[in-house]
């Protein structure tokens, strides 16, 4: 697997839920070391306002491996949800 593989995979079930309408945007950046580690980031904003930040460093050499993550989840008044 490739990163740009687990990348595709993560955009298309982004894509799919924003067609139930669940997600109001949705928007991904990466920063790829190389074809196999990089960094993924993202934002998705829900019909409710609220909203959805994750960061994934991930490697994918030899299976998919998250050496790091975070996700922070806040209401439409930018209260913390959960992190």
């Amino acid at each position: 697997m490739f990163l740009k593989d687990y990348l595709a995979d993560l955009t298309e079930t982004m894509n799919e839920y924003a067609q139930t309408g669940l997600i109001q945007s949705s928007e991904i950046s990466t920063a790829f070391r190389n074809e196999k580690i990089g960094l993924i980031q993202g934002r998705m904003v829900f019909v409710d306002g609220s909203t959805l930040l994750f960061k994934e460093y991930v490697d994918v050499r030899y299976r998919l491996d998250k050496k790091a993550y975070s996700f922070h989840y806040q209401d439409r008044q930018a209260t913390l949800r959960f992190r």
